[in-house]
Order: C-alpha cells, then sequence, then structure tokens
C-alpha cells in the first residue's frame, strides 16, 4: 500500500523527513511527498493502486484540513456519493481522498463510517493551534508507530520502526522483557515494542494532540 510518517510538538529538517522516506519507500515506491509549517510535519511514500494517476498526497493539500494515509477503504466510492451530496468536490478517485471531507463532515468520529484497513495522520489547522489526529483501523492491519518524548513533549510517528529510528531525537534503547517475544512472533504484543519509548498505536484507535498539549 503506502508509508506515511510526521512528526508534532517538534522540528525536523527537509534533509531528515526524506531521510525517514527513504527508509520505507519499498512499501511506497511511486511517490514521495511532505508538508511542514512550524511544529508539525507529514510525509508519505505511495504505492499506487486505486488511480494511479491521481492520488497526490498530502490529502486536502491546501485546505485547513491535511492527511496522509496508509491501507484501502473499501467503501470510498459510496463515501464519496455521499460527501458530493454535502457539497465537497474531488480531484480524482482515489480511496485516500475522502479523508479530509469526512472528517470535517464527523470529526474524530470520521473512522466509523471507514470500511477498510488503514493509518492515517491529520492535521487540522482550523482552531487557535494545529491538532494531530492518529487514527488505525480496528484490526491493525496498517501498524503506526510512536515515540512520545515526555520532557520535550514531542511526537514522531512512523509505519515502520526503522523509519521512525530516522527520527535525529528517536532512541534505540532496547526492552528486554519484549524482545524474546518479538524474535519468536515477528509481532509486537499489545501496544509494546521491543525498544524503549517506541509504542504501536492500538488498533481502533484515534488519537489527538493539539499543539504544545499532550496526547
Amino acid at each position: 500500500m503506502c508509508r506515511i510518517h510526521g512528526y508534532f510538538n517538534a522540528v525536523a529538517t527537509p534533509h531528515e523527513m526524506c531521510t525517514v522516506a527513504a527508509l520505507q519507500r519499498h512499501g511506497g515506491p511511486d511517490a514521495t511527498g511532505m508538508t511542514r509549517a512550524p511544529g508539525w510535519g507529514l510525509g508519505y511514500d505511495r504505492l499506487a493502486v486505486v488511480d494511479p494517476h491521481g492520488g497526490q498526497q498530502p490529502y486536502g493539500l491546501g485546505g485547513p484540513v491535511q492527511a496522509v494515509f496508509n491501507g484501502e477503504i473499501y467503501n470510498h466510492d459510496e463515501l464519496r456519493r455521499r460527501l458530493r451530496a454535502r457539497g465537497h468536490t474531488f480531484a480524482d478517485r482515489c480511496d485516500g481522498n475522502v479523508v479530509p471531507a469526512l472528517y470535517l463532515e464527523y470529526g474524530e468520529d470520521f473512522t466509523e463510517h471507514l470500511d477498510g484497513m488503514y493509518a492515517v495522520a491529520l492535521v487540522d489547522r482550523r482552531g487557535e493551534v494545529p491538532r494531530l489526529l492518529l487514527a488505525t483501523d480496528e484490526i491493525g492491519m496498517k501498524p503506526l508507530y510512536l515515540r512520545w518524548d515526555e520532557a520535550a513533549r514531542s511526537l514522531h510517528f512512523a509505519s515502520e520502526i526503522p523509519a521512525l529510528l530516522g527520527f535525529g531525537p528517536v532512541g534505540a534503547r532496547m526492552r528486554d522483557t519484549a524482545l524474546d517475544a518479538y524474535l519468536a512472533t515477528r509481532t509486537p504484543f499489545g501496544e509494546r515494542t521491543m525498544f524503549e519509548d517506541i509504542e504501536v498505536l492500538a488498533p481502533g484507535t484515534t488519537l489527538v494532540c493539539d499543539l504544545g498539549g499532550t496526547p
């Protein structure tokens, strides 16, 4: 499908964002890009499946809500028809481009209308400060790995752990109690990973954080 990454309440250079993207480009070899503003950034690597000539991410670029997306939305045609009836327009029929409009209609509950497997990172700039929203499907088919630095109050995220480690502030201290289990199963248990301070967003979870706040 694709890969996504980003940061919030933090600083990352364009070179750093490109490094993170390169570390997971095998999952999205067809296009790459980013959008940045003071305190936050979103990036993606795209594997073009639906509408190969469209689907430019971040979706909603230029509007108050911008999103990057990894996965597949099975009911995107139905959602697009419903959203068009409410006045929204779409440049192409890529499944992920319904996300910003769906969020504008339903807020944080927009995932209740999605049928599919996905990981979404979305920034809403309509309020006094930007708001980040991260969401995963109910099964967790498309993981999203997080590192929250309590001291710096910064959040970094990526679709893969090696890519997340490409952000300079993200360390790689091993968690001994989780290493054996991971090596045996190749999957994390719950929200913990083999690395200290790196967690995976639990399936069916929506995480919200305001710039300057805590998730």
